[in-house]
């Protein structure tokens, strides 16, 4: 782009001079370019400022002041102007040998000398970096914070869904098959109305568990499963301390059975009847009202 420049008086035969200016020039334009602010000044002789406009990336900004300050010391070789100024539509520079007051661009309107203005940089910078470093932080803590309140409503969700479905699971008929070792007598524990009762073993959580398994022995008809599936529907909300929990079933077609919790502490005529008394002989445990 176009460049404007301003050119002061010269200074003759002092090669030390262009020299201090230009490593002056590439401080200040160095440190511009990882400000946030992309402005750098120096506060001893000779004094320099450079800045660019805050949308321009770092290498871009580097770039434009890296042509402004070439042509800013570009001069015989015997001659050096002793203060000048270039301007683009990016960016802009000056140096000379005496302070000046500083107005950066789109900055407040108060003047600053060039001692204020690198004082002012640097705290602007750590100010930037300080600022960025906790939005980072707590934009980590608030991610974190965030994951946990999900994964603890994630718990509390799949706790009341288990709590619903009462932990039920479908077993296969062969499953429960090799559980009884093939329905077998000798793992009976006895026969109702609706079938009978055997003693097994199931895999429930990767863990064996003693279970009692109800098998029909009826023909099923539509009748039987109804009232099968109604049991199913019963039983598996429930979850109470005096309550057989209800494990598991299956329906096979020809056999309905279902899987409860093993409790073994003898049958409710014996616990009521005990002593080798039963029901028939009439005589037995005398309950009160409570």
């Amino acid at each position: 782009g176009q460049i404007y420049k301003f050119q002061g008086a010269s200074v003759s035969g002092d090669m030390s001079y262009s020299d201090a200016v230009v490593k002056s020039l590439k401080e200040a334009t160095a440190n511009a370019v990882t400000s946030l602010q992309r402005f750098a000044a120096t506060s001893t002789d000779p004094y320099t400022l450079v800045q660019c406009t805050w949308d321009l990336p770092p290498d871009q900004c580097k770039q434009c002041l890296d042509v402004l300050s070439a042509n800013a010391t570009e001069s015989d070789w015997w001659t050096m102007k002793i203060e000048g100024k270039r301007k683009s539509h990016n960016c802009a520079l000056r140096y000379s040998n005496t302070s000046f007051v500083v107005v950066p661009f789109g900055g407040p309107p108060m003047p600053q000398s060039v001692d204020q203005a690198a004082r002012s940089a640097t705290q602007s910078s750590g100010i930037g970096i300080g600022s960025l470093t906790i939005g980072v932080v707590g934009s980590v803590v608030g991610l974190i914070m965030l994951a946990c309140l999900a994964a603890l409503i994630w718990k509390v969700l799949k706790l009341r869904s288990q709590c619903r479905r009462g932990h039920i699971r479908e077993f296969t008929y062969r499953e429960l098959a090799s559980a009884t070792r093939e329905f077998a007598d000798g793992r009976k524990l006895g026969q109702g109305a609706f079938g009978v009762v055997y003693k097994g073993a199931v895999m429930l959580q990767d863990e064996e568990v003693e279970v009692a398994i109800k098998k029909n022995l009826n023909v099923v008809s539509d009748e039987s499963r109804a009232a099968f599936k109604n049991e199913v529907d019963i039983m598996k909300p429930l979850n109470h301390l005096n309550i057989i929990r209800l494990v598991g079933w299956c329906d096979n077609r020809s056999s309905l059975l279902l899987v409860y919790e093993l409790v073994e502490d003898r049958n409710l005529e014996d616990r009521l009847y005990g002593g080798g008394a039963s029901v028939s002989s009439g005589s037995g445990l005398v309950l009160d009202w409570r």
